[in-house]
C-alpha cells in the first residue's frame, strides 16, 4: 500500500492514465520489477505503520469496522419489504 500511495500520482501523470485499474496494473508490474531489497524497504515501512496503528487503536477490528453499513442497509431493506407485504396483505 505504501508503494502504491507513493507511486500512484506519478504513474497517472507520466502515462496519462485516469483509470485506477490500469494504473494498478502498471504499479503491480513496477512492484514485481523491484529487487528484493527494495521491496524489503517497503515491507519495513508497512510494519512501522502497522505498529503505529495498533498503538493508536488497540481495540480496532476490521470485522467491526467494515461492512456495518451494508449489513444495516440489507436489514432495513428486507424489513421494509416485510412491512410492505404485511401492510398489503392486511388491506
Amino acid at each position: 500500500m505504501i508503494f502504491r500511495k507513493e507511486q500512484m500520482s506519478t504513474v497517472k501523470a507520466q502515462l496519462n492514465i485516469s483509470n485506477n485499474a490500469e494504473a494498478n496494473k502498471v504499479l503491480g508490474n513496477m512492484w514485481k520489477s523491484l529487487s528484493a531489497s527494495q521491496q524489503e524497504n517497503y515491507y519495513r515501512l508497512a510494519d512501522v505503520e502497522n505498529r503505529i496503528h495498533r498503538e493508536l487503536y488497540p481495540n480496532w477490528s476490521c470485522t467491526d469496522n467494515y461492512g456495518k453499513r451494508k449489513r444495516k442497509q440489507r436489514a432495513t431493506v428486507s424489513t421494509r419489504i416485510n412491512q410492505c407485504v404485511c401492510h398489503c396483505v392486511t388491506e
